[in-house]
């Protein structure tokens, strides 16, 4: 193999911000505890799904540019401990008329002990980062600019969620 286990790349993610790589992350992400997103390079994704416990993503230097007229997140983490770090989260809002706002945002933490940090956030339709009745979610040193709706975002909906951090963000709707 011409790249590391874990990077993107390897499960055949094209590198030219044009061609739709998420079937190459969805790949890695089923695969390897630690994937990589290399820096240098812009990906389109769209709806992925993180569901392995502990899984690190890594992303310090690339940019995920979500699909044209997509109404998920680019990037939802459905598993306890999952662990994003790094990376311009580039909603592609210019091509996300007549979606629903709330269900469009970079990164979905929907799972407890779930975090976010060093990334950015920009151009989404709707949300930054958020949060659905998760427990101890940490959105940290992250950066939001240019969210149509909200930046960060934490709801309960129907239990109390306790022991969520969200510090040394800058936000710039």
């Amino acid at each position: 193999y011409l790249y590391p286990p874990g990077d993107v790349r390897r499960y055949g993610a094209p590198i030219d911000g044009v061609t739709d790589a998420s079937a190459a992350f969805s790949q890695a992400l089923l695969i390897h505890q630690n994937v990589t997103v290399p820096s240098g390079f812009t990906f389109v994704i769209t709806g992925l799904n993180a569901t392995s416990a502990n899984q690190t993503i890594s992303a310090y230097g690339a940019t995920l540019l979500q699909k044209a007229f997509t109404n998920t997140p680019m990037l939802t983490l459905s598993a306890t401990g999952i662990k994003v770090r790094g990376g311009l989260w580039n909603g592609n809002s210019v091509n996300q008329s007549g979606i629903s706002s709330f269900s469009h945002q970079a990164v979905a933490l929907n799972a407890d002990y779930t975090s976010v940090e060093d990334a950015t956030s920009q151009n989404s339709y709707g949300l930054g980062f958020a949060s659905h009745a998760a427990n101890h979610v940490r959105i940290v040193k992250n950066k939001v600019v240019a969210a149509q709706s909200i930046g960060i975002y934490l709801e309960s909906l129907t239990a109390n969620v306790v022991g969520n951090v969200i510090e040394d963000n800058y936000v710039d709707c």
